[in-house]
This record gives structure tokens, C-alpha cells and sequence, in this order.
């Protein structure tokens, strides 16, 4: 994985059924500014199955994810997925294309659809 973005790929980062497997791509739209001492981080944590990526406080980036097939690298629809986002620090989040969300209860985060 690449430790900075535009560009950036998970490998494996979604384990299917035994012969499904697939890598998510994920591309900055806008620019992209890193936290500096937290950039290297950024990449899939095998051990907890999350992906991290660090970005500069007060900044902000937009994001397309793709997934591909594990072993041709092309497109591949997946079924339902989750998308979690840890450690806001205050900041905004925007999501689009997607049909319902859910927060827990302890969430200082508000959301609405729309």
C-alpha cells in the first residue's frame, strides 16, 4: 500500500465467500493533506481487519473507493458492507451513495439523510 495518497490499495481488505476475495482502491478526488507523523500508518491493519488514513486536522478529503477482484484486479460488486469512521476530533464527515446508517447510542456523532 501506498503510504500517501491520490492512490492507494488494500489487498484483501474484504474476505468473502472461499473464492471470493477482493481489494478495495481507494483514490483522493481532492486534494489530499496527511498528518505527518501518522501518514505511515495509513494502510490495512491485518490484525484488526481496519483500514486507516490519516488526515491533517481542520483539512478535508474526498474519497472514492472501488473494489476489485482479488486476482484480476477488476471491478467487483460486492454485497452489503460496512464503513466505519474512529477518532473525528470534532471534524465533520459527509457520506453519499449509500442507503441507511446506523450510530450507537454512546455517538457524539449526529447524521441525517439527504
Amino acid at each position: 500500500l501506498a503510504r500517501a495518497l491520490p492512490g492507494a490499495a488494500l489487498a484483501q481488505a474484504l474476505q468473502g465467500p472461499a473464492t471470493q476475495t477482493a481489494n478495495i482502491e481507494i483514490f483522493a478526488t481532492s486534494p489530499y493533506e496527511p498528518q505527518p507523523e501518522l501518514v505511515s500508518h495509513n494502510g490495512l491493519h491485518a490484525t484488526h481487519r481496519m483500514g486507516q488514513i490519516a488526515l491533517r486536522g481542520n483539512s478535508s478529503v474526498d474519497l472514492l473507493l472501488r473494489f476489485v477482484s482479488d486476482s484480476q484486479w477488476r471491478p467487483l460488486l460486492v454485497g452489503p458492507w460496512f464503513f466505519t469512521v474512529f477518532n473525528l476530533d470534532s471534524v465533520g464527515l459527509g457520506i453519499a451513495g449509500f442507503q441507511r446508517f446506523f450510530l450507537s447510542e454512546a455517538s457524539e456523532v449526529s447524521g441525517e439523510v439527504g
